[in-house]
């Protein structure tokens, strides 16, 4: 009881001592302290991460477009990738996944600092300071943000849509707003498009309709110049494509609009989809400790219909219910309306006060539960690790660091428990984020990269290092062919090596004497001239489901 003491006789007076240029650094290192743990442990981890990294490596690598402008891809990639390659160059680290997560991760902090920027123009400093915070918290952007994809830079310009928009919405007057104003929202449009596609135009389109309906009136609406927003959107896609799009002929141009106005979601139609509602029932998880205000922020949002939470609804309602209901939908897509979410949640933790009568003690004792599976599942992925003897000692590190930062976790939660009995909110999210950020280290340090049961495209580089002795991504390297088992982390891993689509692997592998042979046991019986090396067993997470692979070479 004796640090809950201390905690007690502590003054939360002026909890943001630091205003402006001091705020943004608090988050800054709050970004740092979240983002960075596990960034270079965790291996590719899906197909996503490993497609999208290929394509930024194609652009890094290549020394003019038309050494990729004719393969696969036959159309410049989205601005994303451009960004990753600049990155890339610009730092001058290992051509390896770090530099393209760090990428990533920075377009979780754009998002961040912009949605404090929001929050202060609509509310006030705390509750933006509040949002960005808890924004870079939520366990889902913690953990995307980790990954090399388009998902953090979405959500960056998401926000900075909404915030140009909020700041042309809330203008008063009965003239047109000037065309220079309006002029960044179109340029933003563009931006996200040649990220992301259609996603940011189709968010704003529903938030449109939806101040319309409660405005009862086009009238503010048209003084925001849409079809100026819309020419000046087509205008910079059009001089974006001109310059990334070598000047061959028209076609190329045309095939790159039809390449940025592709339906976001259409490309994984085929991919495992989540029930309908779902992406709600998990946002108490996903976007904890936030998500303990939720019933507060509707209250507000009923009694007072203020104007700054009206549009954030507009934003946030009529987008969620299209994700909720779109075919191949997955955790990541609802991640450009979290910071949006997050600061319409923050804009109610000033209305908290100490906890009193039954239903108050249950939302906590359930806030407090959510909380607590975020360690608590880390302990289980270590001790499922441990018991199946699946645990690799040099990738999992010192077990007293990880006993460390998971007390750390569990003490955090705790705290954060007892400042919300208090009715401190504010300094209870705090507390919660260090929770997030104790589990995630441990997790995306520890337990995860040393489960060797769940890395099978690791297992199989390393069996393949180790009998060879060179690296199959190094050009001299071993050739590796697969059968039944070519999943994009594996070309990723061999430097795009991997020979896939083999008509007569048998036939191949002794055509030369450095070529091996990945297969999934659909060959058979193994001729006498062939070897069984290496027999593989793993979890294919893309899969999601337990492999057992041969590694071949010939006699």
């Amino acid at each position: 009881m004796a640090p809950m003491a201390a905690v007690d006789r502590l003054r939360w007076v002026s909890w943001l001592p630091l205003s402006g240029f001091g705020a943004i650094l608090t988050l800054l290192l709050a970004a740092a302290i979240l983002m960075l743990p596990g960034i270079t442990q965790l291996p590719v981890l899906d197909r996503e991460e490993s497609r999208f990294v290929q394509i930024s490596r194609a652009h890094s690598g290549a020394s003019d477009h038309s050494n990729w402008i004719n393969g696969p891809d036959a159309f410049p990639a989205p601005l994303v990738h451009h960004i990753q390659a600049s990155f890339v160059e610009l730092t001058q680290l290992p051509d390896n996944i770090l530099p393209y997560r760090l990428a990533s991760a920075l377009g979780a902090v754009v998002a961040s600092l912009l949605i404090f920027g929001l929050g202060r123009r609509m509310f006030n400093g705390r509750v933006g300071w509040l949002a960005a915070l808890a924004t870079l918290a939520a366990p889902l952007v913690v953990w995307d943000a980790k990954q090399a994809k388009p998902d953090m830079w979405l959500m960056a310009t998401t926000v900075a849509g909404a915030s140009l928009a909020w700041r042309m919405w809330r203008a008063e007057g009965a003239r047109p707003l000037p065309r220079r104003d309006v002029t960044p929202l179109g340029l933003v449009v563009a931006i996200s498009v040649l990220i992301n596609g259609m996603a940011l135009p189709l968010m704003l389109g529903f938030a449109a309709l939806s101040l319309v309906l409660f405005d009862r009136s086009f009238h503010r609406l048209g003084g925001m110049r849409p079809w100026t927003v819309l020419g000046v959107a087509l205008a910079a896609l059009l001089a974006g494509f001109m310059v990334v799009t070598p000047v061959q002929d028209w076609s190329s141009i045309v095939s790159s609009f039809e390449a940025a106005f592709h339906m976001p979601f259409a490309d994984e139609a085929k991919a495992p989809a989540r029930r309908p509602l779902l992406h709600l029932l998990m946002l108490p998880i996903f976007l904890w400790p936030l998500s303990l205000f939720f019933f507060d922020a509707l209250r507000l949002c009923w009694v007072d219909r203020d104007r700054s939470r009206m549009f954030l609804l507009a934003w946030i309602v009529p987008c969620w219910v299209v994700l909720e209901i779109l075919p191949g939908k997955q955790w990541h897509h609802v991640l450009p309306l979290y910071p949006l979410a997050a600061l319409l949640l923050a804009s109610a933790v000033a209305e908290w006060r100490p906890v009193e009568g039954s239903p108050r003690k249950l939302l906590v004792s359930l806030w407090g539960i959510l909380g607590g599976l975020l360690p608590a599942g880390v302990w289980m992925v270590w001790g499922h690790a441990m018991l199946n003897e699946q645990l690799d000692p040099y990738a999992s590190g010192s077990s007293l660091w990880f006993c460390v930062t998971l007390g750390v976790s569990f003490f955090m939660l705790g705290l954060a428990v007892h400042l919300v009995v208090l009715g401190r909110a504010a300094a209870a999210v705090c507390a919660a984020s260090g929770t997030v950020a104790a589990a995630s280290c441990a997790f995306c340090t520890q337990a995860l990269p040393g489960h060797e049961g769940v890395w099978i495209t690791n297992a199989i580089i390393s069996a393949l290092e180790s009998s060879s002795g060179r690296s199959p991504a190094s050009p001299d390297g071993p050739e590796l062919g697969a059968v039944g088992y070519s999943e994009p982390s594996l070309i990723f891993a061999t430097g795009n090596r991997l020979a896939t689509g083999l008509k007569a692997p048998l036939v191949w592998i002794q055509e030369r004497p450095d070529r091996w042979l990945l297969d999934d046991g659909s060959l058979g019986t193994l001729p006498e001239n062939l070897v069984l090396e290496r027999q593989i067993r793993g979890y294919c997470i893309p899969e999601g489901k337990a492999m057992d692979l041969r590694l071949i070479r010939p006699q």
